[in-house]
């Protein structure tokens, strides 16, 4: 897992460090992580948060609820498939 920082143009944000993590628990572990992290660093003050994932429709389902239950209220989801990218509004 990375949280990464981005500036007002979408490129990293180099005055930040990444925060970067990993666990072998099931998909359940590894959103409480998420939100753990999320919680912490206040994104619900964000902007705007952008949820980035692998095709597995297991982790897109639950990217919404995340982000109601942190209050983050302007969100995208982008796929990392190896189809071309795209952004998918919540």
């Amino acid at each position: 897992m990375v949280i990464q920082w981005l500036n007002e143009q979408g490129r990293k944000c180099n005055e930040t460090l990444p925060i970067y993590d990993a666990t072998m628990a099931d998909i359940d572990g590894v959103f409480q992580l998420l939100e753990s992290y999320l919680a912490q660093i206040g994104a619900g003050n964000a902007d705007f948060v952008i949820f980035c994932a692998d095709g597995a429709r297991r982790y897109w389902a639950r990217f919404s609820a995340l982000a109601q239950k942190l209050k983050i209220n302007a969100h995208a989801r982008l796929s990392t498939t190896p189809m071309p990218n795209r952004i998918c509004g919540c």
